[in-house]
């Protein structure tokens, strides 16, 4: 193999999180690790989800983890033919009180907003966000607040399924590889802000290349000067490593018949950054021939 890369898991959000998909990742020889939508899962494995049983405390991250065996069935054609085929994997279940507390504040955001709507009798069309928890009753269609579906709601504060049919990891294994998608997000961002890859200011498609190499050979080089900073115990965001190495200017001065170089000052982070690639610091004040 080009790589040499022996395994490979797709670790995808709830968008992709469909039967046929995980029917074509097994099929490709990957496995997946992805989130699932518990409202959505059958009765009796919510069921399970929601018992306190089984489940373990991670002290160090104040959450709680539960492993349950699970098969996916997919029907898919075959020859022309409707078959099943069946996938063993496992349902890793975590419950957070951080997150019961945020689940429910979100909720009682929502609700507030609800119960504006109802006292004052507005139109439901174009407010999808908080229709769930508005009624409407009698010919008049009176409008309601819905408390069965804000019970409903409330058993599922603070938890988070996902799904994997990777047998080999730890369930905190699993949890910490699925929320490393934060990464992957966060890197776009840096890629369409920092290093400015969008908009793009080319029509030919070999400068349109060029310019997404160069956006991403330079987004390698600042994640690996992120790396070689926090591994000096420097923290620091793209943003900020950007702004520092902007803000390190030199003046051209002519005194006489000669040119010198003034230089403004360094902020620390500049002071760091060149320390850690061990790039020596520029003088405060030189000749313009002088060989740097």
């Amino acid at each position: 193999m080009r790589y040499k890369i022996d395994r490979v898991i797709i670790v995808a959000d709830r968008g992709i999180n469909n039967k046929l998909n995980l029917h074509l990742i097994k099929e490709a020889g990957y496995d997946y690790i992805l989130s699932v939508r518990l409202k959505s899962l059958k009765e009796d494995l919510k069921t399970e989800i929601l018992k306190e049983e089984g489940y373990e405390r991670d002290e160090e991250f104040n959450i709680k983890y539960k492993e349950i065996e699970h098969v996916t069935k997919v029907y898919v054609k075959e020859e022309g033919k409707k078959v099943v085929k069946e996938y063993k994997d496992r349902l890793i279940c975590t419950y957070s009180e951080d997150r019961a507390e945020h689940d429910r504040k979100a909720r009682e955001r929502v609700i507030e907003k609800a119960k504006k709507i109802v006292s004052r009798g507005g139109n439901l069309e174009s407010k999808r966000g908080v229709r769930k928890y508005i009624k409407t009753e009698g010919k008049e269609k009176i409008l309601s607040i819905d408390e069965d579906k804000i019970m409903e709601d409330s058993r599922y504060d603070g938890y988070y399924v996902m799904i994997t049919s990777d047998f080999e990891l730890s369930s905190q294994e699993v949890y910490d590889r699925y929320h490393n998608l934060w990464r992957v997000e966060e890197s776009f961002r840096v890629l369409k802000t920092t290093m400015k890859a969008r908009p793009i200011f080319h029509w030919t498609p070999k400068r349109i290349k060029g310019h997404f190499v160069m956006c991403f050979i330079a987004f390698l080089l600042e994640r690996e000067l992120e790396i070689m900073l926090k591994n000096k115990g420097i923290s620091a965001s793209p943003e900020s490593i950007k702004e520092s190495l902007k803000a390190t200017e030199v003046s051209l001065l002519k005194i006489d018949e000669s040119y010198y170089y003034l230089r403004g000052r360094i902020p620390e982070l500049s002071r760091k950054i060149l320390n850690t690639v061990r790039v020596k610091h520029i003088p405060n004040f030189f000749k313009k021939e002088i060989n740097i």
